[in-house]
């Protein structure tokens, strides 16, 4: 976000531009100022045990699209010896997941992706 003193600082280097320079930055600058950068993180399958190295994917809780509040679960992967709910490790909004319920995943593999910071808990759901 853009403090004050550097949109100052942009204003005052903004009168030594030429006028249609000025309409330019004029333009795009509500939108710099105002807009919300969210970074996409890629979630990989958490660690089910020492000897475990894969699972099957028997839920899904949260659709792609969908708002998820931090430790929210997401999915739930079972093992011939583990159930293991998979929580949100940050609050955002699921991209896309990277499998389907009855796939069997691997342990470090990717899992789902997420806009981290981006939504709210109304949305989505």
């Amino acid at each position: 976000m853009l403090s004050l003193v550097s949109l100052a600082r942009g204003a005052a280097a903004m009168r030594s531009l030429q006028p249609s320079r000025v309409a330019q930055l004029a333009r795009i600058l509500p939108a710099v100022t105002h807009s919300r950068f969210f970074a996409a993180k890629t979630v990989l399958v958490p660690s089910m045990g020492d000897s475990i190295s894969e699972g099957t994917v028997v839920e899904i809780a949260k659709k792609a699209g969908e708002y998820v509040a931090s430790e929210e679960v997401v999915a739930s992967v079972e093992t011939d010896k583990v159930t293991v709910e998979v929580r949100a490790e940050e609050s955002g909004t699921i991209d896309k997941w990277f499998c389907a319920e009855g796939d069997t995943v691997e342990v470090g593999g990717d899992l789902y992706s997420l806009n981290v910071g981006e939504g709210s808990p109304g949305d989505g759901t």
